[in-house]
């Protein structure tokens, strides 16, 4: 690992300049990312057209195509920070070795799935949303029930933007989920404290931002995936192929899109509260001193 060439270049950027930077990230490590994104979104993406596809029969699509869009938004949304931890960790890995290993980072990540499993499951609200998606088609009030799923979401997110880079705590910094005695690294909560807690203002004013962006970019994908099929004759206008292909594939190209600019904010947040910028150029040149007194 050389400490003194990144191939993203830690800096302070804009909310626009990470944005613009996440299109050139993607296009360099474009099948690796894919690759990794695939093994994180495929389980929630089968597990939401298992779920849900009561509402595409044809008894019931006249009357549950809106819902079925909205209750299949709600999902992505809610699933998105554990769908892609993986897109994360490999980033991670991309700042100082040049191709990391798409099986490395499957490795590593599965290896901290208890606490990852804990955090996204239970306190990110992933589990409660999945249940009550369980139980909608079977219920008699499927509004009292989309209701709680709407509460469950709205909670996650806010427990998000409060704590949005839990993922990378775990996975990149390898941080362990109790401090142990006499040792000087920081458990969890004491790291997440650290890195979230004097910039909570800043983080939630982050995600609301990335979230506009992520709701126009997901429109625009399914309005020009629309249009295409409409007016190039491509024979894909049956209205139940464009609701349950085209919006749940443009709700996941979005969802992983975000992820790496997810991942640009946590360096931006490093930076800025920790200086992390100044600690690698030191660690680098303590890098080459070691290597020239060899």
């Amino acid at each position: 690992m050389k400490l003194e060439r990144s191939f993203i270049a830690i800096r302070q950027r804009t909310v626009l300049e990470m944005l613009d930077l996440a299109l050139p990230v993607i296009r360099v490590h474009f099948w690796n990312l894919v690759a990794v994104a695939l093994i994180g979104v495929a389980p929630f993406v089968i597990f939401n057209a298992v779920v849900l596809r009561w509402m595409l029969v044809d008894y019931n699509f006249e009357l549950y195509r809106s819902l079925y869009s909205w209750v299949m938004m709600l999902l992505v949304i809610n699933q998105m920070p554990a769908a892609t931890i993986m897109v994360s960790h490999y980033l991670g890995q991309v700042m100082f070795i040049e191709r990391p290993s798409v099986r490395d980072t499957l490795f590593r990540v599965s290896r901290r799935w208890l606490p990852l499993c804990w955090l996204h499951g239970i306190i990110g609200q992933i589990g409660p949303v999945m249940l009550l998606s369980l139980v909608l088609g079977q219920a008699d009030d499927v509004g009292a029930v989309v209701v709680f799923l709407v509460i469950a979401v709205l909670l996650g997110i806010l427990i998000r933007g409060l704590r949005p880079f839990v993922s990378e705590i775990i996975t990149l910094e390898q941080t362990p989920w109790k401090q142990q005695p006499n040792d000087s690294k920081l458990g969890f909560s004491s790291r997440s404290h650290m890195l979230h807690s004097s910039a909570a203002a800043d983080h939630l004013g982050g995600l609301f931002m990335r979230g506009w962006f992520a709701g126009l970019m997901a429109l625009s994908m399914y309005s020009a995936g629309h249009w295409t099929s409409k007016n190039l004759g491509l024979g894909l206008e049956l209205p139940d192929w464009m609701v349950a292909v085209l919006w749940p594939l443009a709700l996941w190209t979005t969802a992983v899109f975000f992820a790496v600019v997810r991942f640009l904010a946590y360096i931006n947040a490093r930076i800025n509260q920790e200086g992390w910028d100044v600690e690698i150029k030191v660690r680098a040149e303590a890098q080459k001193l070691i290597s020239i007194t060899k």
